[in-house]
């Protein structure tokens, strides 16, 4: 009769915790949904590779603003070198499979232009929202530069810079984030 009693007050006391949570947290306001990444924006991004007699291998990823990895932008390396890109190398797991597509020579002196569409690794869309260009560099394996910058992926257009460390043979990074510009349409009666 005593273990009755234990378990239908065990029983009742369940059932009368069970119907309050529900209540008590319906009460806490819930925290708004990010808004989405607006169509047809991306992120372009100028890289102006220093003049060297070596050209540095080179990977540009991007994070979200609490550090966490989204995706590989591009990876200028030769496949044995990129384990000495040792930051990324760390944080994408040391595989270079599935960077294949993104993974091409090393880049001479000169602008290079790079696109994020707001896609991470898995091609999911990401809210708009703050993010971070990382992008990492290694003079013949023995000194790694690491370069990050802010980057506003929000409802309207916005640029940004990363500051570039001497000797990091990078002369300079700078992003737009926005909708693709314009075309120019030629005046009526001439043909581009």
């Amino acid at each position: 009769m005593t273990i009755t009693r234990s378990i239908l007050s065990m029983t009742l006391a369940g059932a009368l915790l069970s119907a309050l949570l529900p209540a008590s947290r319906a009460a806490e306001p819930a925290e708004p949904a990010p808004p989405p990444w607006p169509k047809g924006y991306h992120v372009e991004m100028t890289i102006t590779v220093a003049k060297t007699r070596w050209q540095p291998p080179m990977v540009v990823w991007i994070e979200d603003a609490n550090g966490k990895y989204l995706t590989t932008l591009a990876v200028w390396s030769k496949k044995q070198n990129m384990k000495h890109l040792k930051t990324w190398w760390a944080l994408t797991g040391g595989d270079a499979k599935p960077f294949a597509p993104v993974t091409s020579a090393t880049r001479r002196a000169g602008v290079h232009q790079l696109v994020w569409d707001g896609l991470d690794k898995d091609k999911k869309p990401v809210p708009a929202g703050s993010y971070v260009v990382r992008i990492e560099n290694t003079l013949e394996g023995k000194k790694n530069y690491n370069l990050k910058g802010p980057l506003l992926c929000a409802d309207q257009p916005a640029t940004a810079a990363v500051e570039i460390p001497e000797g990091s043979k990078i002369d300079s990074v700078a992003s737009h984030y926005g909708p693709p510009p314009a075309k120019e349409e030629p005046p009526p009666g001439e043909y581009p």
